[in-house]
């Protein structure tokens, strides 16, 4: 009997808000996740993408208030994100440790730091 595995699904995550999150709106952990249409405002961190997550894509994510917009930790790979919007973070819009992270569209108004990129 010839058995068929079903394909796998990545994980995402559509058109969605979250406002005043204690430590983070969003947290990543994982491979081939994708968040589109994602909005988080007045967070510590809007979205954190963590160790040994990935093939991670963000798209159409909007960041308001908080402390840090996005955050990827060391030992993350494969990120790719489109049309960031990041407005009035505390201190870093973008902080990324990851070595070939790809950022396009990007546009980033009023803060602290645009962008703090380390590999």
């Amino acid at each position: 009997m010839d058995v068929q595995q079903a394909p796998r699904l990545a994980p995402q995550a559509w058109i969605s808000t979250f406002d005043g999150a204690r430590v983070v709106g969003v947290a990543v952990n994982g491979t081939d996740i994708a968040l589109n249409g994602i909005h988080v405002s007045d967070s510590r961190s809007a979205v954190r993408v963590d160790r040994g997550a990935h093939d991670i894509r963000l798209s159409g994510l909007a960041v308001e208030g908080g402390r840090d917009g996005l955050v990827t930790a060391a030992g993350t790979s494969g990120l790719v994100v489109s049309d960031l919007a990041v407005d009035g973070v505390e201190y870093d819009a973008v902080r990324s440790f990851t070595p070939d992270a790809r950022i396009t569209g990007a546009q980033i108004t009023g803060g602290g730091n645009r962008l703090d990129i380390a590999a």
